[in-house]
């Protein structure tokens, strides 16, 4: 009996508080109505004249709502989060093909060779993106040899400005096709690049100094360093006494340089050719490698040339 007592009155209590909560909305029905709308809250609430004239009703109604609003927007403005969005694009590898069928697409107009359809399905992504990468895998020889597909590439500078007028920012050109238009070709890519606006170019080095010096772009108050290594050139090499750096990867310069970028900047980007063709699962020498970076603090690491996709 005792405790059905006990029962009782906790009930009556709770039900004696339930009334106490309820008739003062009942009162202010109307102005219930009127405020119960988030959309108007977020305009309204704000104001001097509506504040004063609130009651507990209002607040207990709907008060919750607006003092969250308001607590979430003051946060907002204290704690400022920068951030930037970033996509990669693995091997653009220009077959005779692909040139064959962009002299198709250009006809008509005042360019050679048209590339810019062959992006259609992607070409919004990559404008979107604050900043968008591309291995670009054959090289941009100029006259000094002929425009050509595998197995020694040299590819049309039309595939360099439209791939600029996409949206790429970051050009990647360490790969196996590097030197494919020997070592003069590899110095012209390089050129090229350097004299692009809005091109960043990673891979491609003037010498060992230049391979050292590691590249930083800064977007949105972010910086982020971008490194770049390939596992070798198909054999071919550069001519003698050519300053020029291929940035063939191993331990100590991924170690070295990973060490380095990450003091340098927020963020670190690795770009790496490796890995064995058609083959969907990586490495252990990939695998080995890549643990290296992120021990090293590596954010992300593109890897390309098998041309296909492989787990993260």
């Amino acid at each position: 009996m005792k405790r059905n007592g006990i029962l009782t009155l906790i009930i009556v209590i709770a039900l004696a508080l339930s009334l106490l909560l309820v008739l003062p909305l009942l009162k202010n029905g109307e102005k219930k109505a009127e405020y119960g709308n988030t959309k108007n809250l977020s305009a309204d609430y704000g104001k001097n004249d509506v504040k004063e004239t609130i009651t507990p009703a209002d607040v207990l109604g709907t008060g919750i709502l607006a003092c969250e609003e308001d607590v979430l927007q003051t946060a907002a403005e204290k704690i400022h989060t920068d951030k930037v969005s970033f996509i990669a694009c693995g091997d653009n590898l220009i077959h005779s093909t692909v040139y064959s069928d962009a002299k198709t697409l250009a006809e008509g107009t005042d360019k050679r060779y048209n590339f810019l359809p062959m992006y259609d399905n992607v070409a919004d992504i990559i404008k979107d993106a604050d900043i968008a990468f591309i291995n670009q895998e054959s090289p941009f020889a100029g006259d000094i040899k002929p425009t050509s597909g595998y197995p020694l590439f040299n590819s049309p500078d039309e595939v360099g400005y439209d791939l600029v007028e996409l949206g790429f920012d970051v050009i990647g050109i360490s790969n196996n096709h590097m030197l494919d238009s020997t070592t003069a070709g590899y110095k012209r890519t390089i050129e090229f690049w350097d004299n692009i606006d809005g091109a960043f170019q990673i891979g491609g080095y003037k010498n060992k100094e230049d391979f050292e010096n590691i590249k930083v772009i800064e977007q949105n108050g972010i910086k982020i360093a971008f490194l770049s290594y390939t596992y070798g050139t198909n054999g071919l090499t550069l001519a003698k006494g050519s300053e020029l750096y291929v940035p063939i990867y191993n331990d100590e310069d991924i170690d070295r340089q990973t060490k380095k970028a990450r003091e340098l900047a927020d963020a670190v980007i690795v770009s790496v050719h490796w890995g064995t063709e058609d083959s969907f699962k990586p490495g252990p020498e990939q695998t080995r490698k890549a643990q290296i970076m992120i021990d090293n603090g590596v954010d992300v690491i593109i890897g390309h040339h098998p041309h296909v996709l492989q787990p993260m």
